[in-house]
């Protein structure tokens, strides 16, 4: 059996399908029969970065074509519009450059076919394709699908029109047509099936953790006391590890620290990483300004992952108000590394979470930083908490992930599967 895993991402962002990828493949390693391979599909630009991931038995292909993305209206960028107005009486030439070029980018951009996507993919030995994140190409070979999430079915607010309705078509496209959909967590799956009308019996939950793993080999507090002086932090801190995406409610974090600080005379400094999304920073740059927090709020950025890691370590408290979810990996990172967490109980988090976390309504600033009072005056309560996370984190493996993906590998491709191998695909398919 060979399965292509489609790894067409940039291995240098620290993201939610990066990081499964690299589990994925590190795992897969550890746990596959020497007949169940793995072809990782990569972009031809970051092949052989996502070749530094894989070990013996697996291989890259660069996958000729260019990945499906979502193509709005055609018009002029700022830049185009300049050009456009400094051209004069030639501007509507510098209008048909502009058709010919989008025309020409979206012929370059777009998928291909399934007979063009399936010769590649046989001439490597595939039988069959797993999908790992939403974004898929035509396959007439069987496949696994993930989806992560359907925020756009939720929150269209956060998209315009043109983008929701492209999500949907490849959302919905992708688990009708895939023969098993893979899911983190059981609200999610069901998800799916209230808006899609799934079989529940095509819908699989296999429960991953992070694969974060620090480079070095660092001494923890040590780590921990060189990123307070490298980022000039303050001993005491909140940590929020998120890009700046609308639906990660970083705005109404800033209005609770306000909050904190007017009514209650408590003021925190809150450490924001992740990369930067860029349409949304003049919102967030507002309401910094809006809630005078700018001298509480550190923006990091995407930060290496030593750096994160001994975040992890030094903060006081992990607060995650986001919105909307498929798994929350933050989430679990911080109860990897003993960090008490202040969760959001939209979507998934209270699954994921569970006795570990105390939870508030992100939609209600007031209820952020009541949940943040809450943990400022009761320690005893927050160590009760983060005392439950061993068990939390029992239930998400990694080696019990990577022997569930091959499992249901064996059953998409119609291979046997003896008792034991049953008994697991069964089990991911009823949860």
């Amino acid at each position: 059996m060979t399965v292509a895993l489609n790894a067409q991402v940039n291995p240098a962002n620290p993201g939610g399908a990066e990081s499964a990828i690299r589990g994925m493949l590190r795992h897969f390693a550890q746990h596959a029969e020497p007949s169940e391979r793995i072809v990782a599909l990569a972009t031809r630009r970051y092949a052989s970065d996502v070749e530094q991931w894989t070990s013996a038995g697996q291989r890259v292909v660069a996958w000729p074509f260019q990945q499906p993305a979502y193509a709005p209206f055609r018009s002029l960028s700022r830049r185009w519009q300049r050009v456009q107005r400094r051209a004069g009486p030639l501007g509507p030439g510098i209008d048909l450059a502009h058709r010919v070029w989008w025309s020409a980018l979206q012929k370059l951009t777009r998928p291909p076919s399934a007979a063009d996507a399936d010769r590649v993919l046989r001439a490597h030995g595939v039988d069959l394709v797993h999908f790992p994140y939403a974004v898929h190409f035509p396959t007439t070979l069987p496949f696994v699908y993930e989806p992560l999430d359907l925020q756009h079915r939720h929150l269209p607010n956060f998209f315009s029109p043109g983008e929701v309705a492209w999500r949907d078509e490849v959302y919905r496209s992708g688990c009708e047509r895939a023969r098993l959909i893979v899911t983190g967590t059981r609200w999610t799956k069901q998800d799916i099936i209230r808006e899609y009308g799934i079989d529940p019996r095509k819908i699989a939950v296999i429960s991953i953790q992070s694969d974060m793993q620090a480079s070095g080999s660092g001494d923890g507090a040590g780590d921990a006391a060189r990123l307070v002086r490298t980022y000039a932090l303050p001993g005491r801190f909140l940590l929020y590890p998120a890009m700046t995406f609308p639906h990660k409610n970083h705005v109404r974090l800033f209005e609770a620290l306000a909050i904190l600080r007017d009514r209650h005379g408590v003021t925190l400094t809150l450490v924001c990483t992740g990369r930067p999304y860029e349409p949304h920073e003049p919102a967030l740059r507002a309401a910094l300004e809006r809630f005078g927090v700018q001298g509480q709020v550190r923006m990091l950025g995407a930060v290496p992952t030593d750096d994160l890691i001994a975040l992890y370590r030094a903060a006081w408290a992990l607060v995650f108000p986001s919105l909307f979810e498929g798994i929350g990996m933050p989430v679990l990172e911080a109860l990897q590394y003993d960090l008490p967490v202040l969760s959001s109980n939209a979507t998934c988090l209270p699954e994921v979470a569970g006795d570990a976390a105390i939870y508030f309504d992100p939609t209600r600033p007031d209820a952020i930083a009541e949940a943040i009072l809450t943990a400022e005056w009761s320690p005893a309560l927050l160590e009760q908490h983060r005392s439950a996370a061993p068990a939390v984190l029992a239930r998400f493996s990694w080696p019990e992930a990577a022997r569930t993906y091959l499992v249901c590998y064996r059953a998409v491709a119609g291979l046997p599967l003896t008792a034991e191998q049953r008994h697991r695909f069964e089990e991911a398919i009823t949860r």
